[in-house]
């Protein structure tokens, strides 16, 4: 679960449970938050959004619905630019063992 998503983790598990009793076997799962991961490509710094201001529920809303808007709302904390990439933290995965 990438960080950008904000997902809202006791909604998620809720629909998890209600999807899994449809199944006849038992199905463990683990919900693993992925951090946010960034590359400044003005200074190459990488950051996460730990590094960063925090962030009003107006900004985290706008990033979950589009995780690309968080150009709009972070800078490198080494040099204040606009100019990254997302390296992790976006979307949602499932996957099994």
């Amino acid at each position: 679960m990438g960080e950008l998503q904000a997902i809202d983790m006791e909604v998620f598990k809720f629909a998890m449970e209600e999807i899994l009793k449809q199944n006849k076997k038992k199905i463990n799962y683990k919900i693993v938050v992925e951090e946010s991961e960034f590359k400044c490509n003005s200074c190459g710094k990488d950051f996460s959004m730990s590094e960063v201001k925090k962030k009003s529920e107006e900004e985290k809303e706008n990033i979950h619905f589009i995780p690309e808007m968080v150009k709009a709302f972070v800078k490198c904390p080494k040099c204040k630019s606009i100019d990254f990439e997302i390296i992790k933290g976006r979307g949602v995965s499932l996957g099994y063992e």
